[in-house]
């Protein structure tokens, strides 16, 4: 057990509550924290007013359809709740010309591997360049994958 978890209940009224009073999603986490909600954007900075497409989907089986995403825009790809110890992927492919590549765009596992990815990010956005995509932490964007044929 890890050592900044009591092993008994702390006063926290959340924790203390009968389960009964909590909703499924709450009761779902099985520390009784409750989940929360997740964003990832994609920016578009390709150049010459080019369009960049992307088609997501997660380890479910939910396929999130195709988007176009206008040049300097930013649109919100995936919008989801998870709960601390649920495991979490998100993949998507981007087009732009005749390139693509595909990507982690989030991904959590329960045994705290880190990608180059949303790693457990309440808001997370990629950026869309002419030499592939990055990964914007803070005010710096961290350069991710290249484009492939």
């Amino acid at each position: 057990m890890s050592s900044f978890l009591p092993a008994t209940p702390s006063t926290s009224t959340t924790a203390a509550a009968p389960a009964r009073w909590l909703s499924a999603d709450h009761r779902r986490s099985g520390l009784g924290l409750p989940p929360r909600w997740s964003v990832v954007f994609i920016k578009n900075k390709l150049m010459h007013g080019k369009i960049l497409s992307v088609h997501c989907k997660n380890d479910r089986g939910r396929d999130f359809g195709v988007s176009k995403v206008p040049p300097l825009q930013l649109r919100k790809l995936i919008t989801f709740r998870s709960t601390p110890n649920e495991a979490i992927h998100y993949r998507c492919r981007f087009a732009k010309d005749n390139l693509h590549l595909i990507l982690d765009v989030y991904r959590r596992s329960l045994d705290k591997t880190v990608t180059m990815s949303c790693y457990d990010l309440a808001i997370c956005t990629w950026i869309a360049k002419e030499d592939g995509m990055y990964f914007k932490k803070g005010i710096d964007e961290i350069f991710a994958m290249r484009w492939k044929h």
